[in-house]
């Protein structure tokens, strides 16, 4: 769910993690979601001061010095100004978001970002950019020409303007004064300390002038002030003499305009009492007209009414008339369907026993066709095991005869092979295996056996389907059709 906020007066909110062109909202409502995060920055101007040689407070033994090429002690005292967010630019957010970078993010407003954070920060920045421009210089150009100190500012201004823009803040006015101290060391000659001194006295003589015109702007301030305060006091006694003459003059008005007042409103009372008599007198008549309209209408009302329930009563009348009609026609149409359904019972009960007669003539008349065919079958095969059995001794008496001849019989080997050069075993056996009738009689016997069982099987199925129409008589027709087809396909 979306929430509203506000930044406050001189404060903006910057988002870092939405869309460039809505990460900075100022003096308007912003709708954030759950998860978004801000900063809420403090934005305008602050004042860095470097005064000359001052004392850290956290390191109280150590001091701010610049040095020259030479490396020779320079005094600086300078004043930066320096502005945070800017104007409403594109590169806007782009400095916030440098200057914000190591600052996280939150979702509470009561968490600032004051210049205190920024002024610490960017000291350290311009005190380093003075250190760097400052060690290029040399300390006798520095004394001698006040072109080349112009150079050496000009430089220190443009190296603290680029190193803060780095940091997101925008440099936008300073004043720098360099004071080279007195030498030491190796330079320390007579011809440099004689120009040191030189530069000194009219560095004196410029701040003397300076003081000199500070004190005559501060005398000058002092006559102004003095001057303006005395007029203060004579403006305020004619403002209260004219406040008295005002009053009194306006009393006097007011005490007239009140007379006149008093007169008109005496006046449109009387207008306004007798606008009321006549208003109310309508009222009145009014009242009388809608008391007796009322009266019309709640007579004409009672009548409607009346004539409604009269009319409710006749149709509930027809109503109940009608239903008792319709009823005794539902009851007539069931008292049909009772009949026609029992009519339809004995109908269906007639036509399954027909049906069940149907199923035991058909079940009885296939057994006896079965049966008659099984009685055939029997006895082809009674007849056909009579000739067999007469034509068996005569087989076994043409098996039992002496081979005739011999010579006309090959010999064949048991292996298969033909060998007309063996012994006259292998021969005799030979020829004893391919002349006897052995296998003969015995497919003779088989086939009896074959027959007999064909016969038990046939006589089988023919009590099979005697027995079968009393099974089926309580089947439906359908499902003794499928039982018949079963058996003439077996």
């Amino acid at each position: 769910m979306l929430r509203k906020i506000r930044p406050d007066n001189a404060y903006c909110l910057f988002f870092p993690k939405r869309p460039t062109g809505k990460k900075v909202v100022v003096g308007e409502t912003a709708r954030v979601w759950p998860w978004e995060e801000w900063n809420h920055v403090k934005l305008g101007m602050f004042t860095i001061s470097l005064p000359l040689n001052v004392v850290s407070k956290e390191k109280p033994n150590t001091k701010d010095i610049y040095v020259t090429l030479e490396d020779l002690e320079c005094a600086v005292n300078a004043e930066f100004v320096v502005v945070v967010g800017g104007n409403r630019d594109e590169e806007r957010e782009d400095r916030l978001a440098r200057c914000t970078d190591s600052c996280t993010p939150s979702r509470d407003l009561q968490r600032k970002i004051e210049f205190a954070f920024f002024e610490g920060w960017a000291r350290n920045y311009v005190s380093t950019a003075v250190k760097i421009a400052l060690k290029d210089c040399k300390y006798v150009e520095l004394i001698e020409d006040p072109e080349y100190r112009k150079a050496a500012v000009v430089s220190i201004e443009n190296k603290a303007r680029e190193d803060l823009a780095k940091i997101g803040l925008i440099l936008v006015r300073c004043t720098i004064l360099i004071e080279p101290l007195p030498p030491t060391g190796a330079l320390a000659t007579k011809a440099i300390l004689t120009k040191w001194q030189e530069f000194k006295k009219t560095l004196d003589e410029a701040a003397l002038a300076t003081e000199r015109s500070d004190n005559e702007f501060q005398q000058k301030r002092a006559e102004l002030d003095k001057t303006h305060s005395t007029q203060l006091k004579i403006i305020a006694v004619e403002k209260k003499r004219l406040e008295n003459e005002g009053d009194i003059k306006f009393q006097k008005w007011e005490h007239n305009e009140r007379l006149t007042l008093d007169v008109e409103k005496k006046k449109q009372i009387r207008e306004k009492e007798k606008i009321v008599s006549e208003v109310q007198k309508e009222i009145d008549d009014l009242s009388k007209q809608t008391q007796l309209g009322k009266i019309e209408r709640d007579a004409e009302i009672c009548r409607l009414e009346d004539a409604k329930k009269q009319d409710l009563e006749d149709l509930r009348r027809k109503d109940e008339t009608d239903e008792l009609a319709h009823k005794g026609k539902i009851l007539q149409m069931e008292q049909a369907n009772v009949e026609l359904e029992s009519k339809l019972g004995d109908l269906k009960r007639k036509i399954s026993e027909v049906e069940i007669e149907l199923e035991k003539k058909k079940g009885l008349a296939q057994a006896e066709t079965v049966e008659r065919h099984s009685l055939a079958e029997s006895a082809a095969t009674i007849e056909m095991r009579r000739i067999m059995m007469e034509a068996l001794p005569k087989v076994m008496e043409q098996a039992a005869r002496p081979i005739e001849k011999m010579g006309e019989i090959r010999a064949i080997s048991i292996s298969g092979a033909t060998d007309s050069s063996g012994g006259n075993e292998g021969v005799l056996g030979s020829i004893l295996a391919s002349a006897s009738a052995l296998p003969l009689v015995s497919e003779c016997i088989q086939l009896i056996r074959g027959l007999d069982a064909n016969m038990e099987g046939t006589l089988k199925r023919g009590r099979d389907a005697k027995q079968s129409p009393k099974e089926t008589s309580g089947i439906p027709r359908g499902l003794a059709g499928h039982n018949e087809h079963s058996r003439e396909d077996s």
